[in-house]
């Protein structure tokens, strides 16, 4: 009999259709442990099993990206309608993960051939707003969850039992709208970069520094483009300065901007972790997360 979380994962691997694979493994919270990866080619996933689900039973959450630029992007925190809507655009999914419970990810096949990093990234970001994922998690960088293994986050048990990553649909298809989509997006790049080079020198002046202010600026902004979602009224701000960390190193601005702009005004971080050095330390190593690509 064939392991039910071998043969979802295998399905996973199937429909993205890369050579290599980085597997992530991480304890739940920024600060709550280790995180380390694997990256191997997607034919050694068998021999992986017992390892991954051990890991998994020991709370840890399994992630999967490309190991390497690809043809590839990653919208996550999409709603079951989504996949719908993401079919009529000529945008259908390669395949279509249910992270927990009625909360999706998609991955987008755009091209037969790899594409460079910042094409991906900028992709990502597009389909994000345009279909109201997460912009957060849009980079070619991100991790996706692995299907058939369990989400490991505490707000989703059930009786003690917590939901596993299930895959819905694996076809591996390339997005018949994929040349469209990328077609559209150079033509808006090429008319961003005309905007901006005016003041472009102005901006990177900015990108050295950081303050209370600018932490505010950007969640402001990340609440207002997610307010129609419920945790938006009332969010958690250990997730709210990854976030918006996320978004100011897109943005440009250095990783010792990024750390004094959290520092300063991340809401309740003193009681968050009590204590300078305990506040020093977390906002340390979300920094270095942010900026080492990793989760």
């Amino acid at each position: 009999m064939i392991d039910p979380s071998f043969r979802a994962a295998q399905r996973h691997l199937q429909a993205l259709d890369i050579e290599n694979i980085d597997i992530g493994i991480g304890l739940e919270g920024g600060d709550a442990g280790t995180f380390f990866r694997k990256i191997v080619s997607r034919y050694a996933l068998e021999s992986l099993m017992s390892m991954l689900k051990s890991k998994n039973a020991d709370h840890h959450h399994i992630y999967v990206r490309p190991a390497n630029a690809s043809n590839l992007v990653l919208i996550d925190d999409l709603t079951f309608e989504d996949e719908q809507r993401l079919a009529d655009a000529g945008l259908e999914p390669a395949c279509w993960v249910e992270t927990s419970p009625r909360n999706f990810q998609a991955w987008i096949k755009l091209s037969t051939e790899p594409l460079t990093p910042e094409v991906l990234t900028r992709a990502a970001k597009q389909l994000a707003r345009q279909f109201g994922g997460d912009t957060n998690a849009a980079d070619w960088r991100h991790y996706g969850r692995l299907a058939g293994f369990t989400n490991r986050k505490p707000k989703y048990v059930v009786n003690g039992l917590y939901p596993f990553v299930l895959i819905h649909q694996w076809s591996g298809q390339q997005a018949r709208g994929g040349s469209d989509f990328l077609a559209q997006l150079h033509l808006s790049e090429d008319r961003d970069n005309s905007q901006n080079d005016a003041v472009k020198p102005v901006s990177q002046l900015l990108k050295n520094s950081a303050s209370s202010e600018t932490f505010q600026r950007f969640a402001r902004r990340i609440l207002d483009e997610n307010s129609h979602k419920p945790w938006a009224s009332n969010p958690d701000w250990s997730r709210m300065d990854w976030m918006i960390g996320k978004d100011m190193m897109q943005a440009g601005f250095t990783q010792d901007a990024v750390y004094q702009a959290i520092l300063e005004g991340s809401p309740n971080l003193s009681q968050r972790h009590v204590g300078e050095k305990r506040m020093q330390n977390y906002v340390q190593h979300t920094v270095k997360k942010i900026f080492s690509g990793e989760y």
